[in-house]
């Protein structure tokens, strides 16, 4: 209808977060849905309808209610039943156990390095392609993206506005192949940070996205692409330096990831300034 929308609130987005391996269909429907809620794709954090789901998916809603079921039981949504009107509550995952971090922090980083991959390899394309034919309606959606994050810089708002921006960005490729494997990667890293809290990371990310904005907007395909890479490369060294705490200091960093997690879940309140968080403070950051 021409309105500007977030295009990850779109329910037509959720075949396209369903994993592509085998496996019994309730368990691949669970990841679809914790994707969902990981990326922010409804309103207010409720999923819609038992039926609007099941329809969207292409599954029964037998199947549908099994998957609902293991979401639940993985901690990821609020143990509540779904009503069949829809409306179910949802919560982005919980802290761990320091007894817990150390294990799942490892396995954190071997997922990590395989899904920015699977982003390197596709998203400079993006830019590539998106710099060679620029799209007036496409630039200017991730220009208000980045505008909005800047109006209210908040945890959900900086999830919401970042999945825009890369939205918009796969959309170049004009294949929902190339689109749904981005939104699949990004989905999966934000269920590590909503199982491993780490700080927000907002300047980081709209400095590098206007970066690529810019190399779009002039018809640069060579400098598109090359911002995309060093923006992904640079999320990798981020989310390596956080994860890394977590095996080396798992008790040490429960506080403060739980204090994130509590900060993430408030839509009131604005993030930590990267460079003054505790984090920061030990570490070395890119440029710092």
């Amino acid at each position: 209808d021409g309105s500007v929308t977030i295009p990850s609130r779109r329910i037509e987005l959720l075949p396209l977060l369903v994993p592509r391996a085998c496996g019994p269909v309730s368990g691949r429907i669970q990841v679809a849905i914790e994707r969902s809620i990981a990326l922010g794709l409804f309103p207010e954090g409720r999923l819609p309808a038992e039926r609007q789901l099941a329809a969207a998916l292409d599954v029964s809603r037998t199947a549908l209610r099994a998957a609902l079921d293991l979401v639940r039981a993985s901690g990821y949504a609020e143990q509540s039943l779904v009503g069949r009107s829809g409306g179910v509550p949802t919560a982005g995952g919980r802290p761990l156990s320091a007894d817990q971090i150390t294990a799942d922090a490892h396995r954190a980083l071997d997922d990590i390095g395989r899904l920015l991959a699977v982003r390197r390899f596709l998203e400079p394309a993006c830019a590539r392609q998106a710099a060679a034919e620029p799209d007036d309606d496409r630039i200017r959606r991730m220009i208000e993206s980045q505008e909005r994050l800047a109006d209210a810089p908040t945890q959900m708002g900086h999830r919401l506005t970042d999945g825009e921006f890369h939205y918009a960005l796969s959309q170049a490729s004009g294949t929902d192949e190339v689109i749904g494997a981005v939104l699949r990667a990004r989905a999966d890293l934000l269920r590590w940070r909503d199982r491993l809290p780490m700080e927000d990371t907002v300047g980081h990310s709209v400095t590098e996205h206007r970066a690529i904005i810019d190399a779009i907007t002039a018809g640069d395909p060579d400098r598109a692409e090359a911002a995309t890479r060093a923006h992904l490369e640079s999320s990798e060294l981020l989310f390596t330096l956080f994860y890394r705490r977590y095996v080396d200091e798992p008790v040490a960093v429960l506080a403060e990831g739980t204090a994130a997690l509590e900060r993430s879940m408030d839509p009131k309140q604005p993030p930590v300034p990267l460079a003054e968080s505790p984090l920061a403070r030990r570490i070395q950051l890119p440029g710092g």
